[in-house]
């Protein structure tokens, strides 16, 4: 899998953790052509909720390698 969709998953990087923060809003960044502010304020207005379903996924990824054991 590709380094950055997997910490933006929350797969390799933890969910809500700094590492993917900067993630999410480099390729915000990118998204918008280089426009920080742009990336900044996209990221600071919806990172929580982002977060939080990363987080659902972390968990069902886990679940699911338990369950494949």
């Amino acid at each position: 899998m590709d380094p950055v969709i997997c910490c933006l998953l929350g797969i390799c990087c933890p969910p809500a953790s700094p590492e993917q923060r900067e993630a999410f809003e480099a390729q915000l960044t990118l998204h918008f052509n280089g426009d920080t502010a742009k990336a900044k304020a996209v990221c600071e207005s919806c990172y929580a909720d982002f977060a939080r379903a990363t987080k659902k996924i972390a968990a069902a990824i886990k679940k699911a390698e338990k369950k494949a054991s």
